[in-house]
């Protein structure tokens, strides 16, 4: 039951980041972006959660958020590369991914 139901909580959070956005309540849109990589992450949709790290460091920088905070949310779409295998051990640095 509990995963027949994950596909809906997804898209019910997506749709509330996308409001949180255009509302420009963008420390809630932040939350959660965190809150989908997450899921993503657990679902191996591995592009999706990729690019809502990308978007997450984005609002980041846009709500000013603390520096660990920063460096967070950079871990997060860093560790999503090497899972992709797009680490530097793939040939690819993450700090330019």
């Amino acid at each position: 039951m509990a995963l027949a139901s994950r596909p809906v909580s997804d898209k019910m959070t997506e749709r509330l980041r996308a409001s949180a956005i255009a509302a420009g309540e963008l420390e809630m849109a932040t939350v959660l972006s965190a809150d989908l990589i997450s899921r993503y992450r657990q679902a191996q949709r591995l592009d999706e959660a990729l690019a809502l790290a990308k978007d997450q460091i984005e609002l980041g920088k846009q709500v000013e958020a603390g520096s660990w905070t920063q460096l967070l949310h950079e871990n997060e779409r860093i560790n999503i590369l090497v899972t992709m295998g797009q680490g530097r051990a793939g040939g690819t640095d993450p700090g330019t991914a």
